[in-house]
């Protein structure tokens, strides 16, 4: 008979809640080309005799005008989800094609167009893997030499971030904390002898600003040398 008993437990895990942000914006998807274009044409753009005395603002005026009788704005309430530096203006546009093919098998139900839509959405995720594994490995490689941003490059990448800062305390009780921890020092320290101070010797002089420049300027250049910034291609974000 074995000794060994299952052990249970349970872990109470809670997930962030979801941050929404109400945006304003067109779903261009509804414009049509040709009514848009008849627009412009009927417009005063087209008027030889008027367009010269149109200025900037009037110009603006007739291009939002004319969309707004074709494709009028709309609030919408998105989820806001952050973005990693790797997710460059390929990837939206790949899942923009593997989202029209998904739609279009959805209401066919033909298997040429499933296939269509298979073949497509391995791409997307091929696509991805390359991206990430790319950025990553170039990252590393360039701060390399730099310790300090390699480590906090490499807990970004396994998801060991800083811990966000909560918004329970509010900005009062957060001036009130700092305002009774420094009453308490001064509390603390108001019967305290004063300070007592020597004059430095005659021949001790601090260093010239030039001076601590160059010993700065030499020491970051050693650390992290200028063949070290993130290219900008992966800037996105920053």
């Amino acid at each position: 008979m074995s000794d060994h008993r299952l052990l249970t437990s349970v872990t109470r895990l809670s997930r962030p809640p979801p941050i929404y942000k109400t945006i304003t914006r067109r779903p261009w998807r509804n414009l049509d080309v040709a009514k848009f274009r008849d627009a412009l044409q009927q417009s005063t753009l087209c008027q030889p005799d008027v367009v010269h005395w149109l200025n900037v603002d009037d110009l603006a005026q007739l291009y939002t005008t004319t969309l707004d009788h074709l494709v009028p704005q709309q609030t919408v309430r998105c989820r806001q989800r952050p973005s990693d530096l790797w997710y460059d203006d390929d990837c939206p546009v790949l899942k923009r094609r593997v989202r029209r093919l998904e739609r279009t098998a959805r209401r066919s139900g033909r298997p040429a167009d499933q296939a269509a839509w298979s073949t497509q959405r391995r791409a997307y995720h091929v696509l991805l893997r390359q991206k990430r594994e790319n950025f990553w490995t170039q990252k590393i490689d360039v701060e390399r030499t730099c310790p300090h941003k390699l480590w906090r490059s490499i807990d970004a990448l396994i998801g060991r971030r800083r811990v966000l800062t909560s918004d329970i305390i509010s900005v009062t009780e957060y001036h009130a904390f700092f305002d009774r921890k420094v009453a308490d020092v001064r509390a603390t320290t108001g019967d305290a002898t004063p300070a007592t101070y020597t004059s430095a010797p005659p021949h001790c002089a601090l260093p010239s600003f030039d001076h601590w420049t160059s010993l700065t300027s030499s020491r970051l250049s050693s650390c992290c040398p200028t063949n070290s910034a993130l290219p900008t291609q992966c800037q996105r974000g920053c």
